[in-house]
């Protein structure tokens, strides 16, 4: 991605790292209970209706979405999923979490 998009992206993923660490929220299992193979992949609409369940999906206007669902693409066997891993990874460290802890 260019230096430009990755702006965008720290700034929007700052942007809901605040709602998180505010709210609390615990990513993994909402996109655990869409991951059955258990292979840290869902679908970009399984990805989006987590965002949106959790409140995040209205933080964002359509632009900022689709550099997120550009961000976090993986090809996985012939289509396009989402590395929601990664995503919780990176959100719950900006949102001040440490990993493994509730």
């Amino acid at each position: 991605m260019d230096p430009d998009k990755e702006d965008r992206i720290q700034i929007l993923m700052n942007k809901m790292a605040k709602r998180v660490h505010a709210r609390r929220f615990q990513l993994f299992p909402l996109f655990e209970d869409f991951d059955r193979v258990r292979n840290g992949h869902v679908t970009q609409s399984q990805f989006l209706r987590v965002l949106n369940d959790l409140g995040l999906l209205t933080l964002l206007t359509g632009f900022e979405k689709d550099n997120l669902l550009e961000k976090f693409r993986v090809r996985v066997g012939g289509r396009d999923d989402m590395d929601y891993i990664t995503f919780c990874h990176e959100l719950n460290t900006l949102a001040g979490f440490e990993a493994g802890i509730p």
